[in-house]
């Protein structure tokens, strides 16, 4: 399937450079844990930039994902769509309930303690829906919904973060930072549970990438940014700090990283869909033997060439050419040297084509045609002469001992003063020429117009 391509393995450099991404983030995390608590300047725009980035991109990537959902109904998709949308949602709700950012205690009627427990509701439902969804993935837990199902199921998600906030902000939660110093978070159980729910799902997208699942590597990146992320908080030790900053901009990371993952798959499946369409026109308007247009192709350039000649007052000329004596050809050397013969003629009429306008098509059997706009009937004698003559220099042998291949061509031109009032009645009269070419003996050109 198609919607396969977004969502299983692929081998190319652009994954090699995720993992390669995966490891800078371990070995940059590790360096910031030493300089975590340094204490710097406090900027009070960052947040709101920093929340408006996360926001949208978590969005973008819930949407993608549910689109991508109820095209293969993989069901594992619902909560992994579900966590973005529930940080979309949380990471607003802590923005507004932030202290300092749009009143000094924060709004919504919270308290001191209401945006850090955000951040524990946020990292910690962020991880857990993440991790459900590559359970459903590795062991197949794949149940049929119908697509309204889904959408209930994923609107739980987001559902879940309003009530959550809501409770913190109406309850009187444990206290976990005092006076902008994270010490007591640092060192409490929810921190904690935090860090290892975080860690499960980083371990989870491990083992979803030794399944070839390519999702599995973006969100392997998004885990470890997002375990990154919350390690820094918690050993940052305060606001502010290089720590917080640095974990902030994980969170980002995090949040772009399955984003980048399904925007270039996508793209890769609208090359693929581009080359196959190529791929599929092509066989559609080529002869499978001898690889030249096919009978379909010439009826449809046939028509736009008789409109345009038609409206610019210019002559079009058409040659019907077959193969002489070739059902005893193919009877003396059997069908696949029969075949072969084919494929050398009409190799040989599509290369006497001149204008990108002229097509040389396969008619049918051993018959092949010519579409020559803006050619007289000179003109047209003058091509058919010439490909008689190409043919004639291939000297495939015949079962007439030092006899070669020839074929006949029957040729016709319509003019503007001429009565020809169709390209249906212009081709009769080419294979009327033909008719003609054949009774003279073969191996001509001949054409039964006898006046312009």
């Amino acid at each position: 399937m198609l919607t396969d391509s977004i969502v299983d393995f692929d081998t190319s450099p652009q994954h090699r450079f995720a993992y390669l991404i995966a490891v800078l983030l371990v070995i940059c995390t590790v360096i910031a844990i030493p300089y975590a608590d340094l204490p710097l300047t406090e900027v009070k725009p960052f947040l709101p930039m920093f929340a408006a980035c996360v926001v949208v991109t978590e969005l973008i990537t819930a949407y993608l994902l549910m689109v991508i959902y109820r095209v293969s109904n993989r069901a594992y998709l619902l909560p992994l769509a579900g966590a973005y949308a529930f940080v979309a949602v949380i990471v607003v709700i802590q923005l507004l309930s932030f202290p300092g950012v749009f009143a000094p205690q924060g709004l919504l009627y919270g308290n001191s303690q209401s945006a850090v427990w955000m951040w524990v509701f946020w990292h910690s439902g962020y991880a857990g829906l993440v991790g459900i969804a590559l359970i459903m993935q590795k062991f197949s837990l794949m149940p049929t919904l119908k697509f309204w199902q889904g959408v209930a199921l994923f609107s739980l998600a987001p559902l879940l973060a309003v009530l959550v906030a809501t409770l913190s902000l109406q309850t009187e939660l444990p206290v976990l930072i005092v006076k902008g110093s994270y010490y007591a978070l640092s060192h409490s159980v929810t921190g904690q549970v935090v860090w290892w729910i975080s860690m499960i799902a980083v371990l989870l997208a491990i083992d979803a990438i030794r399944k070839r699942y390519v999702v599995g590597i973006f969100v392997l990146i998004a885990m470890l940014a997002s375990l990154a992320d919350v390690t820094l908080t918690l050993v940052a030790g305060q606001r502010y700090s290089l720590g917080w900053y640095m974990s902030r901009i994980l969170s980002i990371v995090s949040s772009l990283s399955v984003l980048i993952g399904l925007l270039q798959q996508i793209a890769l499946l609208y090359q693929n869909l581009t080359v196959a369409n190529r791929a599929l026109v092509k066989t559609a308007t080529s002869d499978g033997l001898t690889g030249i247009a096919n009978r379909r192709l010439f009826d449809l350039t046939a028509a736009q060439e008789w409109l345009r000649a038609v409206r610019n007052a210019e002559p079009l000329s058409v040659l019907l050419i077959d193969i002489d004596q070739f059902k005893a050809y193919n009877d003396y050397f059997g069908h696949q040297q029969g075949d072969e013969c084919l494929i050398r003629v009409a190799t040989c009429l599509a290369n006497s084509t001149k204008r990108p306008s002229d097509l040389a098509a396969r008619y049918g059997g051993e018959e092949f045609a010519f579409i020559l706009p803006n050619t007289t009937r000179e003109g047209a004698w003058h091509i058919a002469e010439q490909v008689r003559l190409a043919v004639m220099a291939l000297a495939l042998p015949t079962p007439q001992s030092g006899a070669v291949v020839t074929i006949s061509v029957g040729y016709a031109t319509w003019l503007v003063q001429s009565d020809i009032a169709s390209f249906a009645d212009l081709l009769k009269i080419a294979d009327e020429g033909l008719y003609r070419a054949k009774a003279r003996g073969r191996n001509c050109a001949h054409t039964v117009q006898t006046s312009e």
